[in-house]
C-alpha cells in the first residue's frame, strides 16, 4: 500500500491512498473534513464510498456514500442492462442508450456523437449552441 500527495500549484493538497494492485482504497484532504475510503470487488468494480473512518484514512466527515454489490455476471445488482450486457438504468432513474456497436448515445441528458473511425467527438445536452466538440 502507498499514498500520493500531489501538489496543484500549491493550491490543492489531496492524499490518494492505493491497495497492491493500484487501485483507490482512499483519498482525503488534510485542511477540511473532506476524506473518502473506496471499496472494490474482485473486478475492480467501486461497491461502496463512504466517510473515512479512521482506518484507512484520518476521520473525516463530509463524503458521498455508496454501496452496491455486483452478481456473479460481473453486473451490479439492482440495475437493469440489455443482452450485451451494458448499463440501461441505475438507481438514481438515469436512462442510458447504444448504438449497434455499443457505444453510449445517450445518457442522463446528453447525445454523443462519433466520427467514422468510432472516435467520439462531440456531446450535446439539447441547449442552444449545438455540440460540443471536444
Amino acid at each position: 500500500m502507498h499514498a500520493h500527495r500531489p501538489r496543484f500549484a500549491g493550491k490543492i493538497e489531496a492524499n490518494y491512498k492505493y491497495d497492491q494492485l493500484n487501485r483507490i482504497q482512499a483519498g482525503w484532504h488534510d485542511a477540511t473534513d473532506w476524506g473518502t475510503e473506496y471499496t472494490v470487488d474482485i473486478w475492480g468494480n467501486l461497491t461502496q464510498k463512504a466517510a473515512c473512518d479512521n482506518v484507512v484514512c484520518p476521520t473525516h466527515t463530509m463524503s458521498d456514500s455508496f454501496t452496491t454489490t455486483a452478481s456473479g455476471n460481473n453486473q451490479f445488482v439492482g440495475y437493469s442492462y440489455d443482452t450485451s450486457g451494458n448499463l440501461q438504468n441505475d438507481q438514481l432513474g438515469h436512462a442510458f442508450n447504444y448504438d449497434a456497436e455499443n457505444r453510449p448515445y445517450s445518457a442522463g441528458g446528453v447525445t454523443y456523437y462519433y466520427d467514422g473511425e468510432g472516435e467520439r467527438v462531440a456531446k450535446s445536452t439539447g441547449k442552444t449552441g449545438g455540440p460540443h466538440h471536444r
